[in-house]
């Protein structure tokens, strides 16, 4: 969330306030719960326990760090799991400045968040700003938090979690046969992956995928472009030898897609994959069954 769009969201609750000006309730009760809140996410911060740091969150709420914005309370876990990964040992502390109640179950706390003691990263500071907002069970959760600047700090970089699918790759289906040939692009900082099918009638239109980490949050995100024109992107989760994959995309004549893709790792020469949740449109595709891939070829 851009910081105008914080500024706006200020305006039309204080606005609010104002029209209710009745209200002139004791807000130390609101206050104490927040700054409690914020006492609870840098003693999660200190075990590195990204759930309950995500948990401050709304179920769709959002986290505005430099230029992106991570949405929903699931996708913030991931993102502090993997800054945690990376930055171990890191301790947080927070000095609030102000906590303005504007309504009954609004709230804006604004403050500074400092980090140190990563063993991969220097200290870094920046101010916040977070919009509380009261549940119907009387706990303060997050909307929106937005970092006035990109922290000085490192996010894992390099895609070494990636790097054994480098090389040539095979798979038949009854449906088709598949070939991959994946190699380093650009200094080695993303990998292009190359897919060919042929089925009973002939070549089918493959594509290109380019995979890559984004700076900013560590995630890896992947590019696919097919060969008939439509295009999508990827966000890679890793859980163990499973990669899960969400995607989104847009056929050729406009038609919006969605699947979630796994890819499971057996060894060093065998993977499988396999789609679920698909969507074209509105409506819902079946599943794409569990197909083996093995090595041809391992990159040089």
């Amino acid at each position: 969330m851009k910081r105008s769009y914080i500024e706006v969201a200020a305006v039309f609750l204080t606005a609010l306030a104002f029209c209710n000006f009745a209200f002139a309730a004791d807000n130390s009760g609101a206050e104490d719960a927040i700054r409690k809140s914020a006492q609870e996410f840098t003693d999660a911060y200190g075990r590195g326990d990204a759930d309950a740091i995500a948990a401050q969150w709304t179920k769709d709420g959002e986290y505005s760090i430099g230029r992106d914005t991570i949405k929903g309370r699931d996708a913030i876990a991931k993102l502090y799991a993997g800054f945690f990964k990376v930055h171990t040992g890191s301790k947080m502390t927070v000095k609030i400045d102000s906590i303005r109640v504007l309504a009954p179950t609004v709230a804006i706390e604004k403050g500074t968040a400092a980090v140190s003691e990563s063993k991969n990263g220097p200290p870094s500071s920046s101010d916040y700003t977070a919009i509380h907002v009261k549940q119907p069970d009387g706990k303060w959760l997050m909307v929106s938090v937005a970092d006035s600047e990109s922290p000085t700090i490192e996010f894992e970089k390099g895609l070494k979690d990636v790097e054994w699918m480098l090389g040539k790759w095979k798979a038949v289906s009854p449906e088709a046969k598949i070939s991959l040939d994946c190699e380093w692009i650009a200094n080695k900082n993303f990998m292009r992956l190359e897919i060919s099918v042929e089925g009973d009638t002939g070549k089918i239109p493959g594509g290109v995928q380019i995979i890559g980490r984004n700076p900013n949050t560590g995630e890896i995100n992947s590019w696919f472009f097919s060969a008939n024109g439509g295009y999508g992107n990827g966000a890679w989760h890793h859980e163990d030898k499973r990669w899960y994959i969400q995607t989104e995309g847009v056929t050729v004549d406009g038609t919006p897609t969605s699947a979630l893709n796994i890819l499971y790792q057996a060894d060093d020469n065998v993977v499988s994959w396999q789609s679920t949740r698909r969507m074209l449109g509105d409506t819902a595709l079946p599943d794409v069954k569990e197909i083996a891939i093995e090595r041809v070829k391992a990159k040089q």
